[in-house]
């Protein structure tokens, strides 16, 4: 029944599946549990929750609340509706990552809902979360045409202009983008920022920038193998590029 608390929730399962789960079963509970709690919570806007039962068209009950929160901030009032905005910031993380780690059926299934809710925030404050809706498009990439490596990287280098010290926005740029594309520099340029800097230049990001800098040390030093492994496959492939030969 109390939003602000809710949203507080839903946040919590998300950062415990990304920093304390020891599994992907864990992971998996733990952004599933973090889901439904923020759709409960999105549940108790009654604009929204109306709209829903009315009509079952999300965009048309998101969009009240969309306009909800432009309205506040229009009128300098912002925080009498920021819960609104966190839940549905939250409800599209939660979504993706326990999306990301399901069959390809799945996952093609919910693409147009993350979309739905990463453009809500977006039309509302792309800074929230210190750009977090850049910084985690692994499943929906925001910028058009929506796949490929190029608009990956649009998206993660608007994150990190927003938020230069959130150490997350970089190790994701080096985890979803350099590494992947086989960019060894750019890997280890936005590593060795997450590790030589200090986690308290963002106080209210400190836990996040701590995990983050132990990643960033764990990506560092599994570098070599990981690069040896993308130049294999790269070789194979070659390799059964010049072998192929037509049937007919």
């Amino acid at each position: 029944r109390n939003p602000q608390l809710g949203v507080k929730l839903a946040q919590a399962f998300a950062f415990v599946g990304d920093y304390c789960a020891q599994t992907d079963e864990e992971r998996d509970t733990l952004y599933y549990a973090g889901l439904e709690i923020a759709e409960r919570t999105l549940a108790l806007h009654e604009p929204f929750r109306m709209h829903m039962i009315r009509t079952q068209e999300e965009d048309e009950a998101l969009g009240k609340v969309v306009r909800q929160i432009n309205f506040d901030k229009r009128n300098k009032q912002a925080e009498r509706s920021r819960h609104w905005l966190a839940a549905i910031y939250w409800l599209s993380v939660n979504l993706e990552r326990w999306t990301d780690s399901q069959n390809s059926l799945r996952r093609l299934g919910n693409k147009k809902r993350i979309e739905l809710y990463k453009r809500a925030v977006l039309e509302v404050d792309e800074t929230f979360d210190y750009g977090g809706v850049y910084r985690s498009s692994r499943v929906v990439p925001m910028k058009p045409p929506y796949v490929g490596a190029q608009s990956l990287r649009e998206g993660f280098e608007r994150a990190l202009e927003i938020a230069p010290d959130y150490f997350a926005n970089h190790t994701a740029y080096a985890r979803h983008y350099a590494l992947p594309e086989n960019k060894a520099e750019l890997f280890r340029e936005h590593l060795e920022y997450a590790i030589n800097n200090d986690a308290n230049k963002l106080p209210a990001a400190h836990a996040e920038n701590k995990y983050e800098q132990a990643l960033a040390l764990k990506l560092r030093d599994e570098a070599a193998n990981n690069f040896a492994e993308l130049q294999r496959k790269a070789e194979e492939k070659e390799k059964k590029k010049r072998d192929y030969k037509p049937r007919y």
